[in-house]
């Protein structure tokens, strides 16, 4: 049973956006807008190019059409600072807690990109493992 309020149309038209965005990721390897991928096809399906010109334009932009029709009719619902306080708790917090552990992550298992570096410290560097290799075994 649905809610008296839902609009179906809406969740409808979600489900298609998101099987329209993983189509086009799906076939980016295979199509003309060419990219480097782990499997890669030599010769590109020019067939996909319509769909890509189709697709890019209006398939995350209909996303943010329909996430801004209903931020507004939430808004409407209550207080804009009753809903900014709201999305920011729901979506604010986590995003700054993964963003921050994903850096860290990088950091000191990978290192950082623009240095290539790994990460490791000096004293690290001394006694080399599998985590932590000297300069010469990379």
């Amino acid at each position: 049973m649905q809610a008296p309020n839902r609009l179906v149309f809406f969740d409808n038209l979600r489900v298609a956006l998101i099987v329209a965005v993983i189509a086009h990721h799906a076939a980016q390897a295979y199509g003309p807008t060419g990219g480097s991928w782990p499997i890669q096809e030599p010769t590109r399906a020019a067939i996909l190019g319509p769909f890509f010109m189709v697709n890019r334009p209006f398939g995350m932009s209909l996303f943010f059409v329909i996430a801004g029709y209903f931020a507004a009719m939430a808004c409407d619902r209550s207080s804009p600072h009753r809903f900014a306080k709201s999305r920011l708790q729901r979506l604010g917090i986590p995003l700054l807690v993964f963003s921050l552990l994903i850096l860290l992550l990088q950091v000191f298992l990978i290192g950082p990109l623009e240095t290539g570096e790994w990460g490791c410290t000096v004293a690290d560097r001394r006694a080399p493992s599998l985590v932590c290799p000297t300069p010469a075994a990379l």
